[in-house]
């Protein structure tokens, strides 16, 4: 049998080995929550763009809509035609709430992306929060895997002595040693 120095070596590196492995676990805990940040970040950053481009898609769809009517103006004068009055106002009044329901609805999608995206970046960074607790939960899974391994280590260093039918083990130290 080994004597107990060994023992007492193993168990120390047992102990340092849970140490190292925890300390591993926990930065990996923290590069997860540093990685989803900056994901979630480019995600709400896109979010801001996809809002700004509905809006500008919006926009585009008004200027577009007065030239159509004042094309539809000029349509009608050319004609000899009452611009202002009887169906060709209708017409007008048609083309315009046509145009803002479209640029109404380039704006909606605008909001509704940037909307998706800002709850994927909260999930993203919810990802990294969760990955963080685990690395938490692994960290000290190692110490205590590392701990009873010193342990069993340090209890096989108590060599048995045996008188007879009862058995006495040895201190891990005794003061005549």
């Amino acid at each position: 049998m080994a004597g107990p120095e060994l023992a007492y070596g193993m168990a120390g590196l047992s102990l340092a080995g849970a140490g190292l492995e925890a300390y591993g676990r926990i930065k990996a805990g923290e590069s997860a929550v540093k990685a989803s940040d900056i994901e979630a970040g480019g995600q709400e950053r896109a979010g801001g763009l996809s809002l700004a481009a509905g809006f500008e898609r919006g926009r585009m769809t008004r200027e577009a809509g007065q030239r159509v009517q004042g094309s539809q103006v000029a349509g009608y004068s050319a004609a000899g035609v009452e611009a202002s009055s009887g169906s060709s106002l209708l017409t007008r009044l048609e083309t315009a709430k046509q145009v803002e329901l479209d640029a109404l609805k380039q704006e909606f999608a605008g909001l509704e992306s940037e909307r998706v995206l800002r709850q994927q970046a909260a999930l993203t960074r919810y990802g990294g929060q969760i990955a963080r607790q685990n690395a938490g939960y692994g960290a000290i899974g190692s110490i205590l895997g590392g701990t009873s391994k010193s342990l069993l280590f340090l209890s096989s260093a108590q060599s048995p002595k045996t008188t007879g039918t009862t058995t006495k083990t040895r201190p891990f130290y005794s003061e005549g040693e």
